[in-house]
């Protein structure tokens, strides 16, 4: 993480409300953030006043390979 020029995490949305046992990053050292759609809007405010890069995407049902369920 030291080395990297930009760190980017994919999180699942209920990763947000969840307490972590660790923490692997600060959060002034996160450039990008992708999760789905499922994210409140309370955590999307703060990532976005904290100058996080948020993306947002579509939240997908089905498994690993795409197939619609």
């Amino acid at each position: 993480i030291d080395a990297a020029e930009e760190i980017t995490l994919l999180v699942d949305s209920s990763k947000f409300s969840a307490q972590a046992v660790h923490r692997i990053v600060a959060m002034n050292q996160i450039d990008r953030i992708i999760t789905d759609d499922g994210i409140s809007d309370q955590d999307r405010d703060m990532l976005i006043n904290d100058g996080v890069d948020l993306i947002v995407v579509a939240a997908q049902t089905g498994d690993a390979r795409g197939v619609a369920a």
